[in-house]
């Protein structure tokens, strides 16, 4: 567009080809995002060289993209009208012009932004209220007559008669005048007396003011004096009839405001401020008629904010292991699980399986990588802080398999809730602060049921939306389990706008709009719609109380209702979801009759239940424990058979070696003992034999009887040594006798343990049979023999038993939830009333904790979109909640992180655990 030339039309002109487009006014309207002041973002990283030096790393691939970006963005309605909290004025502009003056080497460089920012957003504000005679060279026409008086501002002078340079002057500055001189074609308005930057001007004066209160300086520059604004024109196709109103944007006021901003940051020589872009939408309307809230455009990163949040190591584990560096990480620990099946098949022992299930049909466990996954979460995060990644293309479960363990931390707050002597000894501190003039107070959980809140996060809007529309949808339920689940069911088909739903499990809380959306909805219930003439008639059949199909929908009680009257005292009526919605087919819950019985919420019977269902399952899990230790020592039970079998062996062999042993010391001792008695019967005769009489002695027989004593000597000798030969076999034989027995007693014991090996093996073989005839495919009795894919297929002792008795565990754990609310509805009403005001962050941070922690006792997951993480969390600190569960974030790179929680996880799908220290 050239100098005096004539203007381009904007999308909600009259004229523009947008305007011919067709629209379903009953339906839909168009809404447009105005970006200004468009420049490179090349032209950023000029600068930071020139100051930083350059830098080679190029993350993702950023800097090679190149693309542009805009020093201000806002949107505007059909009729080009500023909605209002749209507005948003770019950091990076901010922040490189900072780099050029006052630079880095300022210790305040870059302080500052929120001052401008404010200011700006009451400029553009301003801007837009005021009628401004801006006219094309070809549109200029004459002075128009009288305004009346009531139109005039302080100085007498109404806006159509001043002209535009002066005004412009007034609340931008010259360099917004000189900008639309050239876009105007006055080429000498850029030079001009007066306020040369109002809204700096402003600032200074601000800060001198908040300086010295009490003391001013007449020499100070005070505020220039601004136009009052035009009176509001009512138009009945306004987004918000009864909201402030302005007139329409005009482009001259987007050139100027672009070369304000511009020059506030001491860019503009980067850009022309007659770069403007807009994207226009087509926004829905709600079933009631009214548009969803507009949210600002994502113009800066969120990096900042964060970054802010953790400085000064203000950032738990989760955070300091994702930015680990690589160099730091002990790669050596690790271990590839697709190289060691057994070890993922030890993970998923029956031992290591949460108590609770999802209750989705029990034909449909977990597959192998999603129970492992589960497992290990709540193994390494239960009782601590981390992070945890499980990695998987689309398609892959990862959604399925976040169900589990979402089901898993709800019975873990039961178990909490189960160790309480009594459900009002789940309330503990009061915490009171001032508002407005009044005291507010809420009550704080006991610390023992916080850490349990689930927070689901992402980058990409879609995955957030349709997790937690999922959880509580009817289709979220095996068809079986219909007839037993229900938690607080209206509040839940009120919160999906009356899409069926079984229970409360899930909310949306990102956006302003969804948060809007809650309130509304949840909170607060249907509201009758209010008669308003100015709607088309097509406006109107779309705020019917019937459903698509023709139905007439029952009004549905908003939650804070439904706790007043269960703190009066009035049963709760919650039936099961197939009481509510007989056919899949309606859309609309069937009304609970009159004379319904109401739900049995007793705490205690609810205690009793769940723990009932907990043996239960602790028992399943027992037994298939033991098959699971038979299974995992099979080969050990054979190879004791076998070493049994050969210690058997052995101890024959010994027994009969010593029995042979003790056969020959026998006989040896008989041989001796034998001998022993002849030589004894051989010295007896010839003791008879002896030689007598004097003449033996003494004559001719001596030498005879010299030879008889001879052959007596001879014969003691023998019986001597013969009877030694017999003590030494007695004793040899004593001996042998002695190992003969404990050979004979060590036979008997391995005959004993060989018998109870055989037993035992038979023993595991039957039971492994009977759990096979039970279990099926369940029992991975032959894991080692399963390629990869067939194990992956395999859901190891997830049978169909295991799994009623788990799922039964989590539907018992919701009973014992809405048993501890409707018993603690007064404090548990009262604690949320001052969520609206925790959502617009005006509560304390010690009461907006308790206001979260009671509102994830009501409502387990609450899902949010990273930008919206800082806005909802960001108040609270670090590790205020307990989990954070992030399902598809996109690219790892460090752009995205939490401080309140620790950290944004990694691709494709991740937990988040937080200490819940309160």
């Amino acid at each position: 567009m050239r100098p005096g030339g004539s203007w381009p039309l904007l999308p909600w002109q009259n004229g523009h080809p947008l305007q011919n487009e067709p629209i379903d006014a009953g339906k839909e309207v168009w809404r447009h995002t105005v970006f200004g002041g468009v420049f490179p973002i090349s032209s950023v990283r000029r600068v930071l060289e020139e100051h930083f030096g350059p830098d080679g790393e190029d993350y993702g691939g950023v800097r090679r993209g190149g693309g542009d970006t805009a020093v201000f963005s806002f949107t505007v309605d059909a009729q080009g009208v500023l909605l209002d909290s749209t507005t948003v004025f770019s950091t990076c502009a901010w922040a490189t012009g900072r780099a050029r003056d006052p630079g880095p080497y300022d210790a305040k460089w870059l302080d500052g932004f929120a001052e401008v920012e404010k200011e700006c957003e009451e400029a553009i504000a301003l801007l837009t209220k005021h009628a401004i005679p801006y006219a094309a060279p070809q549109q200029r026409q004459e002075t128009p007559g009288p305004v009346p008086a009531a139109l005039l501002p302080d100085d007498g002078a109404p806006d159509v008669l001043r002209s535009w340079q002066g005004i412009v002057r007034e609340i931008l500055g010259s360099a917004a005048v000189g900008a639309l001189g050239a876009l105007i074609g006055d080429l000498g308005t850029g030079i001009v007396a007066g306020a040369l930057r109002p809204v700096a001007t402003r600032i200074a004066a601000r800060r001198r003011a908040a300086a010295a209160p009490t003391v001013p300086d007449p020499d100070d520059a005070t505020p220039p004096p601004v136009p009052a604004p035009m009176p509001p024109t009512p138009d009945a196709d306004r987004e918000d009839p009864e909201g402030p109103t302005g007139r329409p944007v005009e482009l001259p006021d987007l050139v100027a405001f672009a070369a304000h901003v511009a020059d506030l940051c001491c860019v503009d020589d980067l850009l022309s401020p007659a770069s403007i872009r807009v994207h226009s939408e087509r926004v829905r309307r709600r079933r009631d008629g009214s548009l969803p809230d507009a949210d600002p455009a994502f113009l800066n990163s969120l990096l900042p904010q964060d970054l802010e949040r953790v400085a000064d190591g203000g950032y738990g584990a989760a955070l300091r292991s994702y930015l680990t560096e690589d160099t730091d990480v002990l790669r050596h620990a690790r271990t590839d699980v697709r190289s060691v099946p057994d070890l993922v098949l030890q993970h998923v022992s029956p031992d290591a399986m949460p108590l609770g299930r999802w209750p989705a049909p029990v034909g449909q466990p977990l597959a192998l990588s999603q129970q492992f996954a589960v497992n290990r979460i709540l193994g390494e995060l239960a009782d601590g802080s981390g992070l945890f990644s499980v990695n998987g293309p689309p398609g892959t479960g990862k959604t399925t398999m976040l169900r589990d363990l979402i089901a898993a931390i709800v019975v873990r707050r039961a178990q909490a809730l189960a160790e309480l002597a009594g459900p009002r000894d789940g309330f503990a501190e009061r915490i009171s602060w001032q508002s407005d003039g009044a005291s507010r107070s809420v009550t704080s959980p006991r610390p023992s049921l916080t850490g349990h809140e689930i927070v689901v996060a992402s980058s990409n809007n879609g995955a957030v939306q349709n997790i937690t529309t999922e959880l509580p949808a009817l289709d979220a339920l095996g068809e079986r389990w219909r007839d037993e689940a229900s938690y607080f069911l209206d509040q839940a088909v009120s919160l999906l706008d009356g899409a069926p739903a079984w229970g409360i499990i899930a909310a949306p809380l990102g956006k302003a709009e969804k948060r809007r959306e809650f309130m509304e909805r949840f909170w607060w219930g249907e509201k009758a719609a209010k008669p308003d003439s100015r709607r088309t008639a097509a406006q109107r059949g779309s705020r019917s109380g019937r459903s698509a199909g023709g139905q007439q929908k029952p009004p549905l009680k908003g939650m804070h209702a439904l706790l007043k009257e269960l703190e009066d005292g009035k049963p709760l009526h919650d039936p099961v979801a197939a009481l509510r919605f007989p056919w899949m087919a309606s859309a609309v819950p069937v009304p609970v009759p009159d004379e319904a019985p109401p739900e049995s919420v007793n705490w205690s019977d609810a205690k009793a239940d769940f723990l009932r269902a907990v043996a239960h399952v602790e028992s399943l899990r027992a037994a298939r424990t033991r098959v699971c230790t038979l299974l995992r020592d099979g080969q050990d039970l054979v190879a004791a058979e076998d070493t049994a079998a050969d210690a058997q062996a052995e101890a024959h062999r010994q027994e009969r070696d010593e029995r042979e042993r003790l056969e020959g010391a026998e006989q040896t001792l008989l041989t001796e003992s034998a001998g022993l008695d002849r030589l004894r019967e051989l010295i007896q005769v010839h003791q008879l034999n002896r030689p007598g009489g004097i003449r033996t002695a003494m004559g001719a027989g001596r030498r005879h009887y010299l030879a008889w004593q001879e052959q007596e000597r001879f014969l003691q000798y023998d019986v001597e040594r013969a009877e030694n030969h017999l003590v030494r076999a007695r004793s040899r034989y004593e001996v042998v006798v002695q190992l003969h027995s404990r050979a004979e007693y060590g036979r008997q014991q391995a005959d004993r343990r060989a018998e109870a090996a055989r037993r035992e093996r038979r023993a595991a073989e039957q039971a492994l049979g009977a759990a096979s005839t039970l279990w099926g495919d369940h029992l991975p009795d032959d894991w080692a023999e399963l390629s990869e894919s067939e194990r992956e297929l395999r859901s190891p002792w997830s049978d169909a038993e295991f799994c009623e008795a788990r799922t039964r565990v989590f539907l018992a754990a919701l009973k014992l939830h809405r048993a501890f609310i409707v018993a603690n509805a007064g404090t548990i009403r009262r604690n949320l009333l001052a969520l609206k005001e925790v959502f617009a962050d005006v509560v304390p941070a010690k009461a907006a904790r308790a206001v979260w922690q009671t509102l994830f006792l009501v409502v387990p997951v609450v899902s949010t979109t990273f930008a919206s993480c800082g806005r909802l969390f960001g108040p609270l600190g670090k590790e205020a909640l307990g989990w954070m569960l992030i399902d598809e974030p996109g690219k790892p790179l460090l752009r995205r992180p939490w401080g309140h929680c620790g950290g944004p996880g990694a691709p494709f799908s991740s937990a988040t655990r937080c200490s819940s220290s309160p």
